[in-house]
């Protein structure tokens, strides 16, 4: 087993559980994401993933993620957002047109599978920037999705300027809505650059802690030709 894999393995295996993933400025999340559902797509249980996604359409995954397999429902949450359909009005709209879309895909599964539907949120947040909506309102929003599935993953965006400052509405929204989740959290894995600048061969750091991570887990990644590799600090590499 890679070491990637070994470190999503013990995620969203159980029920209720919620797997918080923090990323930054230079270091992106996406990539993560895309590992997470691929691997979760991987496992001999019966998983259908529901990946919403405020950041990123259909096109941007296309390559990585698979496009015909039925257990995995894309809902572009980013057009659906600006381009709403008749009758959607705004972000509350577009959040309660989201919860019907989860019910739908639990609802059209059946047997044993009906249980392992799993969330993919990436970048809720977005819709902290839209405006019309609160950090607690989003994030009771996305409990009660949550309570539908059974697991959840969530990518937000947790730059110091969004989290530390409290200065404006956005950020203090935005500070309180991470801290929440990361309350909620069964685990959490965050992504940063390296604490020493730029590297060639380094793209940044992931750190896991919580459930299933031993306590606490830190590793290098390096992202290259839309591939990551994700190595232990000083580990020999090919």
């Amino acid at each position: 087993m890679s070491l990637l894999a070994d470190l999503l393995t013990p995620q969203l295996t159980s029920p209720s559980s919620l797997s918080l993933i923090t990323s930054i400025l230079g270091a992106s999340g996406s990539w993560y994401t895309q590992s997470l559902i691929s691997h979760l797509l991987l496992r001999p249980t019966s998983t259908t993933v529901v990946h919403i996604s405020f950041l990123h359409d259909a096109t941007f995954h296309r390559k990585a993620l698979p496009r015909e397999d039925a257990r995995y429902v894309f809902v572009d949450g980013l057009t659906g957002l600006f381009r709403p359909k008749k009758g959607v009005l705004g972000v509350k709209g577009w959040a309660e047109e989201v919860r019907h879309r989860i019910e739908d895909v639990v609802e059209s599964i059946g047997g044993e599978a009906k249980g392992r539907v799993i969330l993919v949120l990436e970048s809720p947040d977005v819709l902290l920037a839209a405006g019309g909506v609160g950090a607690m309102e989003l994030v009771a929003e996305i409990l009660e999705w949550h309570q539908l599935v059974f697991a959840t993953a969530i990518l937000v965006n947790a730059d110091s300027a969004l989290v530390s400052r409290n200065a404006c509405r956005l950020e203090k929204e935005n500070a309180a809505f991470v801290t929440t989740l990361a309350h909620q959290a069964t685990n959490v894995t965050s992504l940063r650059m390296l604490d020493t600048g730029m590297a060639n061969d380094v793209s940044g750091v992931l750190r896991v802690t919580g459930a299933g991570a031993g306590g606490e887990r830190e590793v290098l990644y390096h992202i290259k030709d839309s591939s990551a590799e994700v190595f232990n600090r000083g580990q020999m590499r090919t």
